[in-house]
């Protein structure tokens, strides 16, 4: 797992010997609550936690919200990634308390990252329907089709939904021309990955 240079400076902080041992178990306890619970380091949620714990009273403040804003992103970095727990070294001499913290709250982590992305619908299912203007109010004779296209979504949150686009032979060739590209260029794509 790579990690930026700023972060590295604040895993170091985190592994020297300026923070005392209480301070830093109670930043780790407090980094892993906090993204656990889906409170980004310097959110007004993560501060207000932050000034709440008794262990880093007499902590450098500067210091220690430089340790806690890498470790955070360690955490995430390494939970986002699924990586595994011999691969978190980035704090030499007490990595060992990072390590064992990971594993007890991974599966929150992962749950918490999992609620907090983005998911678009799925096309699950296709109906459509060809519907003949024959005639209008102002023209006697039109003799037009309209296709119905009906999509069958599939939402994140497991419930589904129908969506109704109305479109001329055009717009509907236009789609399917599209749609054909889209699938070749995946077909590309899975090509070139094997």
């Amino acid at each position: 797992m790579e990690l930026a240079e700023p972060t590295l400076k604040g895993l170091a902080i985190l592994g020297g010997a300026d923070l005392g041992d209480t301070a830093f178990e109670a930043l780790v306890g407090l980094s892993f609550r906090n993204a656990a619970d889906g409170k980004a380091a310097g959110t007004a949620q993560a501060r207000a936690s932050f000034s709440d714990v008794k262990g880093l009273s007499g902590a450098d403040p500067v210091a220690t919200k430089t340790a806690h804003t890498a470790l955070t992103t360690l955490i995430y970095e390494a939970a986002k990634t699924d990586t595994p727990t011999s691969q978190i070294t980035s704090v030499p001499d007490r990595g060992s308390a990072i390590v064992s913290a990971y594993e007890k709250r991974k599966d929150a982590l992962r749950a918490t990252l999992g609620k907090n992305r983005i998911n678009f619908p799925q096309i699950v299912g296709l109906g459509w329907r060809l519907d003949q203007h024959i005639r209008s109010k102002a023209m006697d004779r039109v003799k037009q089709p309209s296709y119905l296209l009906t999509l069958q979504l599939a939402l994140p949150n497991g419930k589904s939904e129908n969506m109704q686009v109305s479109c001329n032979y055009q717009e509907l060739s236009d789609l399917l021309a599209k749609l054909k590209s889209a699938v070749s260029r995946v077909e590309d794509i899975v090509k070139k990955k094997k």
